[in-house]
């Protein structure tokens, strides 16, 4: 399996000199053996906490039949520390169908923008804007991350329409096609931001969005955003309605796709003051760079020798540009 690269500009000298190292660099999967969720705590979120509140318990059951080697992770707060080691976080406002919670503080939009940045997968079960006093200050905490905004409240039942179900990982998955899925007093995504693109619609704007993966940065991971929390809700618990029954494949695509899981980290190359700089992200752990003179039968691969440095979302690795080609490949 090849590894994508990202060919930088270069000057026609350094071209010629280092094309062989453009050609490709081959990787083998990470393979995913656990699955770690991450969530609020009942003390901070009360029946929506995804690791344990009771509105959740269907949302659970379906993770624990479809996941090998599952564990739930609750915290208080989101902090770099509480999220280190967690795959996918799922975040609803709220404590409970009907009353709000504490919106996210500044540190903790910087530990959740953080934890993306470094490779990690987000769900945000958002809402409508009024069912409580602090609703609209909740979902705008949480979008505002991205760069998006919502508005707005459906009235009842509402059935979201997705765009063009082939086109995306979560509509067009493992766990089967979907079209239309269910929402229930509905919020809706009125601004995308600069990340997101739009995959279903309700009556009031978008529904559900996706930030793929890489979005942000090299190696970022992929958050998808929902306009409701009822749509993964249990069936008629807490005392509302839920609909996970009729959603179960969109939520079992989404979390699929959103979860840190078997991605192929690019390769980037570019000229810096005469020397040839390759890196990729810091997400992609355990990976090791090697180099060889030749490609197919003959290649001989040996480790590069030089020092990586990891710079912001980066691992970086210098080298010499010489008149020998040299081709890179990350091994794992």
């Amino acid at each position: 399996m090849k590894a994508r690269l990202k060919m930088f500009p270069l000057p026609l000298p350094v071209l010629m000199l280092v094309f062989g190292l453009i050609l490709a660099g081959r990787v083998a999967a990470q393979t995913v053996t656990t699955l770690v969720v991450g969530g609020f705590n009942i003390s901070r979120s009360a029946d929506v906490s995804i690791p344990s509140g009771g509105y959740c318990t269907e949302m659970r059951a379906a993770l624990s039949s479809n996941f090998t080697n599952l564990s739930f992770v609750s915290m208080p707060i989101l902090t770099e520390s509480n999220l280190a080691g967690v795959d996918l976080l799922i975040l609803s406002p709220g404590n409970t169908t009907t009353s709000d919670g504490t919106p996210l503080s500044s540190d903790e939009q910087s530990a959740l923008l953080s934890f993306v940045s470094q490779g990690g997968g987000v769900m945000l079960l958002t809402d409508n804007y009024s069912y409580a006093p602090n609703a609209a200050a909740e979902e705008m905490a949480m979008l505002s991350v991205f760069g998006s905004k919502g508005f707005g409240t459906t009235t009842g039942l509402t059935v979201a329409q997705v765009i063009s179900p082939p086109s995306q990982p979560v509509t067009s998955g493992s766990f089967g096609t979907v079209t239309t899925f269910t929402q229930y007093f509905a919020g809706a995504i009125t601004n995308l931001g600069p990340y997101a693109t739009a995959v279903a619609t309700n009556v009031l704007g978008v529904a559900l969005a996706v930030i793929p993966h890489g979005a942000l940065n090299p190696g970022s991971g992929a958050v998808a955003i929902f306009s409701d929390g009822n749509t993964f809700g249990d069936d008629n618990g807490d005392g509302a309605q839920g609909y996970f029954s009729s959603n179960e494949a969109l939520f079992l695509n989404t979390v699929t796709w959103t979860r840190r899981t078997n991605w192929i980290p690019k390769l980037y190359i570019q000229s810096a003051l005469g020397k040839v700089v390759v890196s990729w992200p810091a997400a992609a752990s355990g990976f090791s760079l090697d180099s060889s003179a030749a490609l197919g039968a003959g290649a001989l691969w040996q480790p590069v020798g030089s020092i990586t440095n990891v710079l912001g979302t980066l691992n970086v690795v210098t080298n010499d540009i010489t008149s020998v080609p040299q081709f890179y490949r990350l091994r794992k």
